[in-house]
């Protein structure tokens, strides 16, 4: 994803639009501004053009989560901008629920220092042996860890995809086993995710 610095120039060579929407409109008033010399006005208009540009790109991103399961419901999908919180890389996620009280939530990260701690746990099993409630597991040839204490109702699957770009956690709740949260793993195009997120 390009900083914003680089959109910003990049904003200001894009061609007037002959049938323009609001964001090419926020582009061509701040490119106006630009060369009348109205630096800070250019930036606010071109500020409005990024942040619509981003909106965009948050509605694609939301899509990659899947639709409930049958016998599910969900919440909206929510994605957003690291940035916002002073970090770097994207963040998605929504949550699917059953009227009995079953919960998983799926969460998605790209390009965020995040992601570094579970790459290195990863790459070293070693690490995992004073954790026996965490497990090595493979889904769709993916390497991850499944994480679940003896006795509670709680799991948690984490794979790293795209070669450590891309971190997917599955954490259910109020679960009698790991099989609704596999089912939400296999029910992610993993290389739509990759190919969206990691490009």
């Amino acid at each position: 994803m390009l900083q914003k610095s680089h959109l910003i120039l990049f904003l200001l060579g894009l061609p007037l639009a002959a049938a323009a929407d609001s964001v090419t409109e926020q582009i061509d008033a701040g490119k106006a501004a630009y060369e009348a010399g109205e630096y800070r006005k250019a930036v606010e208009e071109l500020n409005f053009a990024i942040a619509e540009i981003q909106e965009k790109i948050s509605e694609q991103d939301r899509k990659l989560l899947p639709d409930p399961l049958p016998g599910w419901q969900a919440e909206e999908a929510q994605a957003q901008s690291m940035a916002m919180m002073g970090m770097a890389g994207s963040a998605l996620n929504r949550t699917y629920y059953r009227e009995s009280g079953e919960q998983v939530t799926i969460e998605v990260v790209a390009d965020s220092p995040m992601i570094q701690m579970f790459a290195m746990m990863l790459a070293n099993p070693m690490m995992l042996q004073g954790d026996p409630s965490t497990k090595v597991f493979r889904h769709k040839g993916e390497r991850g860890l499944m994480k679940h204490e003896p006795g509670s109702r709680d799991w948690e699957a984490t794979l790293l995809l795209a070669g450590g770009r891309i971190l997917v956690q599955v954490t259910g709740t109020g679960l009698e086993d790991d099989g609704p949260v596999k089912a939400y793993l296999d029910a992610l195009d993993l290389e739509k995710l990759k190919s969206r997120l990691a490009h």
